[in-house]
């Protein structure tokens, strides 16, 4: 099983927010980071070497290309109802 966390200490978290058994979704992908997801329960995530930021909805499972072009990024936040990303290039 995968169970996340929230906290400053991987040790003694503060804040346990899922629990379930991991499941894989997709293949297919060179290196995937950033993951965030919106109110909507859309996950976002970037494929840093093919320069993409993907847009999954996890009620349809539907897989969309959000940002061909993303410039390496790698870091995603939501705020407000933007999508903030750090580029690596551009």
């Amino acid at each position: 099983t995968l169970t996340l966390w929230i906290g400053d200490n991987a040790e003694q978290p503060s804040t346990k927010i899922a629990k379930g058994a991991v499941e894989v979704v997709r293949t297919g992908f060179q290196f995937l980071e950033g993951p965030t997801a919106d109110k909507q329960g859309r996950l976002y995530f970037t494929d840093i070497p093919a320069h993409r930021i993907y847009l999954l909805d996890l009620k349809t499972n539907d897989l969309t290309i959000f940002n061909p072009q993303s410039n390496h990024a790698n870091g995603l936040f939501i705020w407000k109802d933007w999508l903030l990303a750090c580029e690596m290039d551009g």
